[in-house]
Parts: structure tokens; sequence; C-alpha cells
């Protein structure tokens, strides 16, 4: 579904790997610098200084993915602070050029799989830290991608929200996402059921599926 080979770009140093469809991968990296490449490298804002990068089967880069196959969570919230968490939804909706028929509907639905149901009034700032993350994580869903990238959404959390980030993201990786978190948030209890890409100055270590990132 996306695979890398010996991609080099601004630290990434000959990286390597193959995410398939429907897999939870991990990667994990101390640098915040090193995710903000890999992020902007998997959503096709930036293009790699050498090497291979292949989108589900596709070897060029179409802004399309971006539109329809794959959803982005970044680390600093983009919600707008003076609309409710509806209006900002509607307006995502609307710069990725969906179509606004069952707006309705779809809110329900996305809000209902990050926990936010009945939320849909509230402002940003009134939403608690880890319901800001899940917000974030709604705008991302609400096309229905694919593939879903996370980057480091949990490091600004406690440990006990940044497990049920986690939780969550298992539950959406079952409704058939790929899930991709970005994150050096090392307190992260995984499971064996997702797979650990580890990097060490910009290189890749990977280690077998476990208990701990």
């Amino acid at each position: 579904m996306i695979v890398f080979n010996r991609v080099c770009k601004n630290g990434l140093k000959n990286l390597s790997f193959n995410i398939n469809r429907g897999e939870f991968v991990y990667i994990y990296d101390a640098s915040e610098r090193v995710l903000e490449v890999l992020r902007d490298l998997m959503s096709g804002k930036e293009k790699p200084e050498s090497g291979v990068i292949r989108w589900l089967n596709c070897y060029n880069f179409n802004p399309e993915l971006l539109k329809g196959d794959i959803g982005v969570v970044f680390k600093d919230n983009i919600l707008l602070p003076d609309r409710t968490l509806a209006e900002n939804l509607q307006f995502i909706l609307e710069i990725k050029g969906l179509n606004r028929a069952h707006f309705n509907l779809r809110l329900i639905r996305v809000l209902n799989i990050v926990g936010l149901e009945g939320y849909q009034n509230f402002r940003p700032g009134e939403l608690l830290g880890h319901q800001l993350v899940r917000a974030n994580i709604a705008q991302a869903l609400l096309n229905y991608p694919s593939i879903l990238i996370l980057e480091d959404p949990s490091s600004r959390l406690d440990e006990v929200n940044s497990q049920a980030i986690i939780h969550l993201l298992k539950k959406i990786n079952r409704l058939s996402l790929t899930v991709i978190l970005l994150s050096s948030d090392k307190r992260l209890v995984l499971g064996d059921d997702i797979r650990v890409i580890r990097l060490e100055k910009g290189r890749r270590n990977e280690k077998k599926k476990g208990f701990y990132a």
C-alpha cells in the first residue's frame, strides 16, 4: 500500500519499508523533525531527494489520493477556534471538495467513531486535550480514507489518555483502514497486533511485534 525504497530526505537515510493494506504500523523516532518529514513524504506534500515512494501501486503521487484515500492528522490542532466542531468539519469537507450531501449523517458517523457523539456544537477551546485529538482524527476520517497517517497525536497527553487514543486507533484499524502512527512517545503500550518500525538517526531498526514501543 505504501512502499519506501531507499528514500533519503532531510535526515532520512536510505529508508526502506513496506506497509500493507489493513496494517497498523507504529513508526518511532525521537526527532519531531524526522516525523514531520515522514508525514510530508507519506502524504505527498514533499518528494524524496533520492529513492522511490509508491502509494497504492502508483509510482507517482496523485493529489487526488490525499483528497480520497489518505487522511492526515497533524500534531498541531487545525480546527478554527471560532467555529463549532460541526462547522469546522463542514468547512474541511468543502476544502477537500467533497460532496456536502448527507453531511449530517457523515458527521454523526465520524463523531461516533472517535467517541465525540453529542459534541458537534462545542468549539475547540471547550474540548479537553484528548477530545481535541479525537476531533482532529474526525476531520481526517471525513472522506472515509483507506490510509490514516497520524503525526505524534499523544505527545501532549497524559499516559491514560495516550493509551485511550491507541485503543481508538485500533478500533479504526478494525474498520479496514491502514493506520500509520508516527510517534516520539515511548510510553505507549501497543500490544502484539501493531508492527513497530524504529528509526535511529534516520535509519531503520525494526523490532518484532511486542508490547512496548
